[in-house]
């Protein structure tokens, strides 16, 4: 029995095969999707070349999956890629050059050339709605009804609600009472033992939970000291490599400190063609 042909017709049933066939492809390893940037969007992309791969290879099973055409020549495929084109499901991308020396996402562009060649990058445009999201909406709106419903509540529910309030404010009133002694206890040991003494340094700083309270104290650093020490850091972790380049060069210089003689007699070897002699 042969596997159903590409769909040619944009209606629903091309549009839901289409939506059906890339949510396939993109839970395939064999893709090697990478994370970049697009029009300020976290997107993903895969190289062209891999998609053929995968179409061509026995890990593409048409028969196994109902609704799925078989890909036996170059052309099908192609032909199954304007299909997603068509339907929004995918784009072909430039990479953009980086903005930093050390920028670990991938900046794109959309290219208008739809072309298929193994070397060009296409990214996915279809986005299906996670189920963690509509849980979190759900819930989201339950949340609200049953405030909404708070004076329907029995009286147990209610003495509970302002049981758990008042437990949260007393959380957020002792968060704020140590932010204020924390900072007058630095005030304090500032003018007695200077440079001043922190209670909890990362409380305010842009860490996890538990280490906002690690180290418990600290002594107050500015940025220089912080940077003084982060370059005594690397100072050290780079001194074994200086001392290792320092040997390296004391032994160059000792062998070229001494006489070097060569034969008159010895034919040089063949030479790679320059730029210019190719050309010519």
């Amino acid at each position: 029995m042969n596997s159903p042909a590409i769909p040619s017709q944009n209606d629903q049933e091309t549009r839901a095969f289409a939506i059906r066939f890339t949510n396939y492809l993109k839970s395939r390893p064999e893709l090697k999707t990478k994370p970049a940037i697009l029009n300020g969007k976290r997107v993903y992309y895969f190289r062209l070349k891999r998609a053929y791969r995968f179409l061509f290879s026995d890990s593409y099973p048409p028969k196994k999956v109902k609704g799925f055409p078989s890909i036996s020549t170059r052309e099908d495929a192609v032909d199954l890629f304007k299909l997603l084109i068509m339907n929004s499901m995918m784009v072909r991308v430039d990479k953009l050059p980086p903005r930093q020396k050390k920028q670990q996402v991938v900046e794109l562009q959309v290219n208008r050339t739809q072309d298929f060649q193994d070397d060009m990058h296409y990214v996915w445009l279809y986005e299906p709605l996670q189920k963690r999201v509509i849980a979190l909406a759900v819930l989201f709106a339950l949340l609200v009804l049953a405030l909404v419903l708070f004076p329907l509540w029995p009286m147990s529910m209610r003495k509970g609600a302002w049981y758990l309030s008042m437990a949260g404010l007393g959380i957020i009133v002792l968060f704020f009472a140590l932010v204020i002694f924390r900072f007058i206890l630095y005030c304090l040991t500032a003018l007695v033992a200077s440079p001043g003494l922190w209670l909890f340094p990362n409380l305010l700083a842009d860490v996890g939970f538990c280490d906002s309270f690690k180290p418990v104290w600290a002594w107050h650093s500015t940025k220089s000291e912080v940077k003084s020490k982060k370059g005594k850091k690397n100072l050290k972790k780079s001194s074994p490599s200086a001392s290792s380049a320092e040997k390296q060069s004391s032994a160059a210089t000792s062998t070229s400190a001494e006489p070097h003689y060569t034969s008159t007699s010895t034919k040089a070897g063949p030479r790679n063609p320059t730029i210019e002699e190719v050309h010519e």
